[in-house]
Parts: C-alpha cells; structure tokens; sequence
C-alpha cells in the first residue's frame, strides 16, 4: 500500500452513499475532460459532481447506481461547485471504471463497516435534476457496463 495507515475513527469519518446518476451535461470549461454530474440519493436529495468519466457516453451513465463520499466539503472547479465525489478505480488504460452495487439497495443508503451505518440524512442537498430512477442492485463492483 502506499498511503499512510490511518485508525479506524479517521475511516469512520468517512460517509460514502449509494445514489444513481440522474443527469449528464459536458463540461468544456473542465481541464481535463469530464461531465457535470447529478446524483440522486433518493430521499435525501441531489447533489452535483465534476467527474472525468467520459469513457463512458452520456446516455450509458443515466440511471448507473453509484457509491459517492457526500460529506466533503463543495469544491470549485472550473466554476461549477462539485459537491460529492464519486467513487471509481482505473482499468488497464487508465481510464475510471465506477464503484457499483451489483444487488439490490436503496438509494441513499450508507456504506458501513462492519455490519453498521452511521448517520441517515445528508445536509444541504442540491436540486434540480430529474426524477430519481429506482435502485437495484449492493456487492461491490468495477464494471463498465
């Protein structure tokens, strides 16, 4: 591994969710090239993310359940307030193959450790996306499709 060990309280702090990608809008003002991206987590509301996720086409990403960290704070790229990061890991080429569930879930739920949620709200959520499609699917997967 290459990062330093931290304790469990520092992962603890941590809260990742399960949403699913509402929405989909190019980016060109981004430096590297990405989407904006609207994440429903059902209902605890929406929230925005930059992502550098455009191996995958638009249309494929509507409707992808995704893991996402919802408590960072907001950060300023290129102009646009990226509120969540979403989780994914690099294929062979280098490209983000994103975290999914492969089981059913619900939307909105949080990853736990051992056997154990925390908190059940997320705080400030953003709006304006569309209708939240229903989740389906909670083992973890990298797949692209």
């Amino acid at each position: 591994m290459k990062k330093e060990q931290i304790v469990y309280d520092d992962f603890a702090k941590v809260e990742m969710r399960l949403g699913v990608i509402e929405e989909v809008q190019d980016f060109p003002r981004a430096r590297n090239p990405s989407y904006k991206v609207c994440v429903s987590f059902g209902a605890l509301g929406k929230r925005w993310s930059s992502a550098q996720i455009t191996n995958y086409p638009k249309e494929d990403l509507i409707g992808r359940k995704v893991i996402c960290v919802v408590n960072m704070p907001p950060r300023n790229i290129a102009g646009f307030q990226s509120e969540i990061l979403i989780m994914g890991v690099p294929n062979d080429k280098g490209e983000t193959i994103l975290l999914q569930p492969c089981d059913d879930a619900v939307l909105g739920s949080e990853v736990f450790r051992q056997g154990q949620a925390l908190s059940s709200s997320l705080s400030s959520p953003a709006s304006g996306c569309h209708q939240a499609v229903p989740a389906k699917r909670s083992c973890f997967s990298g797949t692209r499709s």
